[in-house]
């Protein structure tokens, strides 16, 4: 099923936007994809905007367990148990159609030096040529291509640079992250004063504990983002400086898999989900809404819209104010055309 169809039955809330607020709202930076996984193993995969408003780009009937950015396409990888064997799936995330279907799980993706890898039950392979580059005694449940390495780990101890075959941390890892200059890893201490630790790989030094279940990992706008039960946590230099609940915490699910990805991805996203409404109404129950959808058009595009808008006249104070601040060129033009 396609992004459109998903987004059909999407209602906007009303609220009240601070004008002051909305250029900075609507700069297009790198995004933040994530998967939320539900007690009965279904799954859903949003574009973050800020926990509250985030887009649907899909669902599946099996948990996500990675997401991935390769080759200008974003792709989600799982798994759904069944009574003889586990089957694993590599999906590409808008439309939602299968890319690769395998018979073994899909425990993560990886994009590195141009090619597509996974982390299987016994190590990493190829995506597509399903060649396989590493052997490994069980469950390979995290790659990273960190500084032109690629890096693995899962249910053994150890992190691998994966080709060289050489282990660079003897750690239990479960998940890795790229993040500034350093490999993050997730790692769970067990014992009376257990919990879930964050350590610098690359410096061997813990930079924070949860004694929540932290099951992902994601680097954004410069914080790391740990996903878990309802809503992320976000860590600036180790410390807790943000929660954020997600609107899928009115159902149990945990964050399973975070990506970030570029400018070009959010655009396309952005313009088909805001094409879906109507730019008057947009504009008049949600101005930040309409300009998000105003910003990704063609000049001749927003000159058209331009035209429709000033052929009624409700058209919110918010966006009449940003128009004359940031678009003053084409109010000219739309001007001229009534």
């Amino acid at each position: 099923m396609g992004l459109l169809q998903l987004l059909k039955s999407k209602n906007i809330p009303k609220e009240n936007v601070d004008e002051n607020s909305l250029e900075s709202n609507t700069s297009l930076a790198d995004g933040l994809v994530y998967a939320v996984t539900y007690r009965d193993e279904i799954s859903s995969i949003f574009l973050y905007i800020d926990g509250k408003n985030d887009i649907l780009l899909g669902d599946r009937w099996h948990r996500v367990s990675s997401l991935c950015f390769h080759s200008n396409r974003l792709l989600d990888g799982g798994y759904k148990p069944a009574q003889s064997y586990p089957k694993g799936f590599v999906i590409e995330t808008i439309p939602g159609e299968d890319i690769v279907s395998r018979e073994n799980i899909v425990f993560s993706l990886c994009s590195h030096n141009g090619t597509l890898y996974r982390g299987g039950v016994d190590g990493v392979y190829e995506v597509f040529s399903g060649k396989k580059v590493a052997s490994r005694s069980t469950w390979v449940t995290t790659l990273c291509s960190h500084k032109g390495v690629l890096y693995d780990a899962g249910s053994y101890f150890g992190v691998f640079d994966t080709f060289r075959n050489k282990k660079i941390s003897k750690k239990r890892i479960t998940e890795l992250c790229s993040h500034g200059d350093s490999l993050y890893g997730l790692h769970e201490i067990f014992g009376l004063f257990g919990g879930w630790a964050v350590f610098d790989i690359s410096k061997n030094k813990k930079k924070t504990m949860s004694n929540e279940p932290v099951i992902s990992l994601g680097s954004y706008e410069g914080r790391l983002y740990c996903g878990t039960v309802g809503y992320l946590k976000v860590y600036a230099e180790g410390i807790v400086d943000d929660k954020i609940f997600l609107l899928s915490s009115s159902r149990t699910g945990i964050v399973t898999a975070l990506c970030s990805v570029p400018p070009e991805f959010i655009r396309e996203v952005k313009h088909s989900y805001y094409s879906e409404f109507n730019p008057i109404e947009l504009q008049q129950t949600n101005p930040e809404e309409f300009i998000e959808y105003f910003r990704v058009n063609k000049e001749k595009k927003k000159v058209e819209i331009l035209n429709k808008l000033f052929h009624h006249s409700a058209v919110n104070e918010s966006v009449i104010a940003w128009l004359n601040k940031n678009e003053r060129a084409l109010m000219r033009k739309a001007s001229f055309l009534k």
